[in-house]
């Protein structure tokens, strides 16, 4: 199941009232895989530059795309780019960041795993939840 911008947006809203500073979304059980994904890849960006405390205009110029296409994604307007896009800007940070840099490694790693057992799925992404929450 696709949801518009709209829909996405509107979830974040909600969450938002739910906890004041929360800039992402919690609850991901409606979206699909594909906007979880750009979800998570826009939630670096937002990141790396909350942490260096870059304006839109700053981190454009660090990506080389205009602060417009920046605000889209920390906006999370995830519509607008495909998940292709989102991991080659964030390989373009990656050259400026080393957290950003061991994170699409880890996507990587991540990628050229086998097909799983649903329980050791299971178990590997409970870790990689862990991992990343010590990030």
């Amino acid at each position: 199941m696709r949801n518009s911008n709209r829909e996405i947006i509107k979830l974040i809203e909600q969450t938002k009232k739910q906890k004041k500073y929360l800039t992402h979304i919690t609850n991901k059980s409606r979206l699909s895989t594909e906007d979880k994904v750009k979800i998570s890849l826009c939630k670096h960006l937002v990141r790396y530059a909350v942490t260096r405390r870059l304006r839109l205009k700053q981190l454009g110029g660090l990506l080389k795309m205009p602060a417009s296409r920046v605000s889209e994604i920390a906006n999370y307007k995830i519509d607008k780019f495909t998940v292709d896009w989102l991991l080659h800007t964030l390989s373009t940070l990656a050259q400026h960041d080393a957290q950003t840099r061991a994170y699409l490694e880890l996507f990587e790693q991540a990628a050229e795993v086998p097909a799983l057992a649903v329980t050791k799925t299971k178990k590997l992404t409970k870790d990689l939840r862990e991992a990343s929450i010590h990030m």
